[in-house]
């Protein structure tokens, strides 16, 4: 036995079981457990924590309920709490290995806890064990579902569980290769995922595979110098750099540079720039896309213009899906009542918004469109009620949640956003289903894609938004792209019925998307403060200081122009200003008292998805309840009303956000809006509009005012994105086929 003093100390190979995880991002793994190995002396109530970089985690993602083999140097500390202390074991890790316990006692509490192994007792646990005495893990893998479940007494379904359960801990070896070849470990799960007992194989085959999941090309490459190097021993610098598999990647991560600009395309030259910038010749560069076309990685779509495969898929499902919506055109007498039922409810309808009800009716696919306050919500709340009577099951959906609750405060029907929608069963419920999708313009190919794919085949889809806002994240114009192709029926609303002409929002939002300048910067309640950059954070720490509205701040970049006006420096400044005396959030890492800088009644938004808790990347809420009690530190009331508690690691997955960027505004509605105009590079009269028009009734503009006047002057840069879906709709095709050069032919309807 080893014994511990004060002072630090080396255990070798020593086991816990996972009861907590504290942290786990790119730099840090941090969890907590407890002894399952009698090889180190602690008490029965002795916590464990461990410390150390994910490169060390052989490729695993840690997870409650593991057990883990754990080498490095130790520590004694005391956890202190209000009424009692804790003996604490702090152990910084040199090698962290997760393992399937051997003894069979900790086996049954390894199924019965580890998530993976949900829904299966320790009761059922040990029926396993007297099944299958000898070597229960094997006889897992080994022995098909239904024998399983006879032996165990078990569902077919959790017989299912137990084997995929297994079958991920026999891919620790794989996720082991992987981590030695400097895979990190974001990617390694999704690649055991994937490939499963295939990995090692498929990866030797094709080390550039790993970009599929996320890798950039370069690390890629890296990495299969490694791995050609350990296979074939050393080889030429020349038939390294013309190895066909290097250089079909090469193409492939030019395309997605490309997209990462909004494009679904891209041109033969544009193909060649980003080949030449990694020092590809111009030989080597055409050879580069003439062997990706040929292998079916990129798709010529016309003359000199390309797709990924994978894109081009998404954009012709989409249009394939919504022709066919099209070709839907009903008006019974039934939709004739429902209509006039529904419209009595809202007399006060104009004409065009009347003609937009009414298409939303009739078509399988419809779009509302138009600027703030012309009245999109009135009009949905019509179509919707008319929906109801006859019949349909109603799904709304945004990728703000925000948008997704206004959504459904303003028609009554169920709302989400796409993320948590998507993560549900595919809906099912016969011909009569109507898909809402609110703020389109935040859509992106690959989202929309997921959506047609997860409805049922008979769903209707109504697009709502407007089109001139800031264009999505991810590539594409969808939105635009359905409206231009006039296959659509599209309804544009244009009178103004929500803000009064006082607040001046209309106009002036109307007068900057036309790329006019306002015969007044200042009018009505728009207010224009002509500051220079370095004294942006002074004016909004004012503006915000006597604001009783709920105020959002509105930014550019999270660092801003030269370290100054920032989204991270707003966010401290407005933080000291308006709660500076809130209660901190108290953490003990590793045995060590210290403070998170969030405090009780502070704004914030959360970071990234956590499946596990409900939570999407961009959640707003506000902070309540300070009080550690295990591992929830407090509660997050989010904007959408669900109250999340906060455990240790979800601390490192939030930010302050009394400032946001306008991407994560976007979809989202606020009292008062301040605006912060710090860069050049992404200011255009697009991105200006959406700011502005995230107001509901103040707005203030701080910052320069050459950098006002050359947003408005400047076209959005959503214009220059170059995609295929309108020509896609435009051509009206059913049928996809392939000439031997890897060209695709569109075949029109009428062929």
């Amino acid at each position: 036995m080893i014994m511990f003093a004060s002072a630090e100390s080396t255990v070798e190979d020593f086991e816990i079981r996972i009861t907590s995880i504290r942290q786990l991002n790119d730099k840090t793994a941090m969890f907590a457990g407890v002894a399952t190995s009698d090889n180190i002396v602690t008490d029965a109530s002795t916590l464990i924590f461990v410390e150390t970089h994910p490169d060390r985690l052989g490729g695993m993602e840690p997870a409650v309920g593991q057990h883990w083999e754990i080498t490095g140097s130790c520590s004694k500390s005391t956890q202190r709490y209000e009424r009692h202390s804790r003996p604490v074991l702090l152990v910084s890790a040199t090698k962290a290995e997760c393992i399937v316990p051997a003894d069979h006692e900790a086996l049954v509490k390894f199924i019965s806890r580890d998530k993976d192994f949900a829904g299966i007792s320790e009761n059922k646990a040990r029926k396993l064990i007297k099944a299958f005495p000898e070597a229960p893990h094997q006889a897992v893998l080994q022995n098909d579902v239904q024998t399983l479940a006879d032996a165990c007494d078990l569902t077919n379904k959790a017989a299912e569980r137990l084997k995929d359960g297994f079958r991920k801990y026999h891919n620790i070896k794989y996720a082991k290769w992987l981590s030695n070849h400097g895979v990190p470990l974001s990617i390694v799960s999704r690649i055991i995922k994937y490939h499963d007992y295939r990995t090692i194989d498929l990866i030797t085959e094709n080390p550039w595979r790993l970009m599929d999941f996320g890798m950039p090309f370069d690390k890629a490459s890296d990495i299969a110098r490694q791995i050609i190097k350990s296979k074939d021993g050393e080889v030429s610098e020349e038939k390294y750099k013309t190895d066909p598999r290097r250089i079909i990647a090469a193409t492939e991560d030019a395309m997605h540079k490309i997209a990462s600009r909004g494009h679904t395309v891209a041109t033969h030259r544009q193909i060649i720039k980003h080949l030449s910038d990694k020092h590809f010749d111009i030989k080597l560069a055409e050879a580069a896309i003439e062997l990706a076309v040929r292998f079916k990685k990129l798709i010529c779509v016309e003359n000199r213009l390309y797709q990924l495969t994978g894109t081009y898929i998404h954009e012709a499902v989409i249009a394939k899906r919504l022709l066919k919506l099209t070709a839907i055109e009903q008006w019974s007498a039934d939709e004739e009542k429902a209509y006039r039922e529904a419209l009595a409810e809202t007399p006060f309808l104009n004409d065009n918004q009347k003609l937009a009800t009414q298409r939303s009716v009739m078509y399988g696919a419809s779009v509302i469109t138009g600027g703030a306050g012309t009245g999109k919500t009135t009009v949905l709340r019509t179509v919707l009620s008319t929906y109801s009577s006859l019949g349909y099951t109603i799904q709304g959906v945004a990728v703000a949640g925000r948008a997704a609750m206004r959504m459904h405060e303003g028609t009554g029907c169920y709302s989400c956003t796409i993320a948590k929608y998507l993560r549900k069963d595919s809906p099912r419920h016969g011909d009569k289903y109507v898909l809402v999708i609110d703020e389109a313009s935040m859509l992106d190919v690959q989202t929309m894609f997921a959506l047609v794919t997860h409805l049922p085949d008979t769903a209707r889809i109504i697009f709502v938004g407007d089109v001139q806002q800031l264009p999505s994240i991810g590539a594409g114009r969808v939105f635009a792209d359905i409206i231009n192709s006039n296959k659509v029926p599209v309804t544009i609303l244009e009178k103004n019925e929500r803000s009064e002409d006082s607040t001046g929002i209309p106009h002036y939002s109307e007068c900057v998307i036309k790329g006019e300048v306002p015969k007044q910067l200042t009018m009505g309640n728009i207010t224009f403060h002509d500051v220079c950059v370095d004294a942006i954070e002074r004016t909004v720490d004012a503006l915000v200081a006597k604001s009783n509205d709920e105020t959002q701040v509105v930014g550019m970049t999270r660092k801003g122009f030269k370290n100054m006006a920032g989204i991270e420096q707003i966010n401290r400044n407005v933080q000291a200003t308006l709660n500076q005396d809130g209660k901190k959030i108290s953490v003990s890492a590793n045995g060590h008292h210290q403070f998170v800088d969030l405090r009780e009644n502070d704004r914030v938004i959360f970071t990234r998805n956590n499946y596990d808790k409900a939570v999407w990347n961009g959640t707003l809420g506000t902070v309540h309840n300070i009080n550690q009690r295990d591992d929830v530190y407090a509660e997050v009331h989010t904007d959408d009303g669900d109250i999340i508690e906060i455990t240790h690691s979800m601390l490192f997955e939030m930010q302050l956000s009394y400032a946001i960027t306008l991407h994560k505004a976007q979809g989202s509605q606020f009292k008062r809006i301040i605006i912060t105009l710090t860069n050049t590079r992404m200011l255009d009269r697009s991105w200006l509009y959406t700011a502005i028009t995230r107001a509901e009734t103040h707005v203030d503009i701080v910052g320069p005012k050459e950098l006002l006047l050359q947003a408005i002057a400047t076209e959005s840069k959503a214009m220059q994105r170059q995609t295929r879906l309108k020509s896609m709709l435009d051509s009206d095709f059913v049928v996809l086929k392939t000439k031997d050069d890897g060209t695709i032919w569109n075949i029109p309807k009428s062929a």
